[in-house]
Parts: C-alpha cells; sequence; structure tokens
C-alpha cells in the first residue's frame, strides 16, 4: 500500500486565521483581506500590525461579506482609523440586529475626514449620484477630479469640471 504525501505544509483554515492575527507583513495581510472566511479577515482585523492603509481596504472590502466578527475586530484595533472605527461600529451593531449590513457608502461620501483612498473606490461607483458625491467632498484630490472631468456621464464631468474651476479660482489649483 503506497501513501502519498501532497505537501510537507498543509495550511488548515485555523493556521491561516492564526498567520493573519500574528504576522507582520504587509503583503501577507494584504491577501488575507479578501479571503472568505471571516475568520481570517477577523484575523487582519485584529492584528496590531496591520497598516491603516489595509484596515481602510478591509472596512472597503467587508460591505461583500458583512461578518460582525470583522467588523467588531476592526473596532477593537488601535489603528484602525476614527472615522472607519465609526462606521465598523454602527455596522456590527446594526449587523446584531439586521440581516443585511447597512449601506454606508453615502455615510463615508458625506464624511469629511473620508481618506483619498476610499473616495477613490467611490469614485468607481456605477451610481452616478455617488459619484457627483465624490466630485464635492473636500479631500477629492486634483487627480481624482480630473478622473471624473473625463467621466463617460455628462451629469458627472458637469459637476466634476464645476467643482474643479471653483478649486482653481478658491483654492489656488492650476
Amino acid at each position: 500500500m503506497k501513501r502519498y504525501i501532497k505537501s510537507a505544509v498543509t495550511f488548515t483554515k485555523d493556521d491561516r486565521w492564526y498567520d493573519a492575527l500574528t504576522t507582520p507583513r504587509q503583503e501577507d495581510l494584504e491577501q488575507y483581506i479578501y479571503d472568505p472566511s471571516a475568520k481570517v479577515r477577523a484575523g487582519v482585523a485584529a492584528n496590531p500590525s496591520t497598516s491603516e492603509e489595509l484596515l481602510i481596504k478591509l472596512y472597503c472590502g467587508e460591505h461583500k461579506f458583512g461578518s460582525p466578527t470583522v467588523y467588531k475586530a476592526l473596532v477593537n484595533n488601535p489603528n484602525t482609523p476614527e472615522n472607519v472605527r465609526q462606521l465598523a461600529a454602527a455596522a456590527c451593531s446594526f449587523k446584531d440586529t439586521h440581516k443585511d449590513p447597512p449601506k454606508t457608502d453615502w455615510d463615508l461620501v458625506k464624511d469629511p475626514t473620508t481618506p483619498l483612498e476610499v473616495l477613490q473606490r467611490l469614485a468607481t461607483d456605477p451610481s452616478k449620484r455617488m459619484r457627483i458625491a465624490v466630485t464635492k467632498h473636500r479631500n477629492i484630490s486634483k487627480e481624482l477630479l480630473k478622473q471624473l472631468c473625463n467621466d463617460p456621464d455628462g451629469e458627472v464631468r458637469f459637476y466634476a469640471k464645476d467643482a474643479y474651476k471653483f478649486k482653481q479660482k478658491y483654492m489656488g489649483w492650476d
């Protein structure tokens, strides 16, 4: 009777969770933020080595899964930006009492402290109303506004060009 060993090391879900919870390497953590296992994503959210940027990415992607475990870990991580912490706390309490996660993209676009990385994701939203709202955000970069000036939708282009003219006149953009 022959036995074959496929690999010297095989990872189980718990091994991936432990690695996500303890690894200091941002490259490794980034691959885990899209893991289908909520336990693994919660490990990334709870890891004190996870950068602010990855925590924002994790929160932005979590709306696909809506795991209260991940939201709770984001709330408890000291590296989580305050606006993301508040939104995760709201999503977590909502998730405890409701079946679906809240629609938080509108909260993000209305929040004046929303980081540029999140605005870049929202600028590609299929909803033209969302893209128009991004043109009005105070943290929008010149590059992102120029990108929206070339949006396929004429109404989005109109608002983006109007916002760009305003920033040129009153904020010294060239």
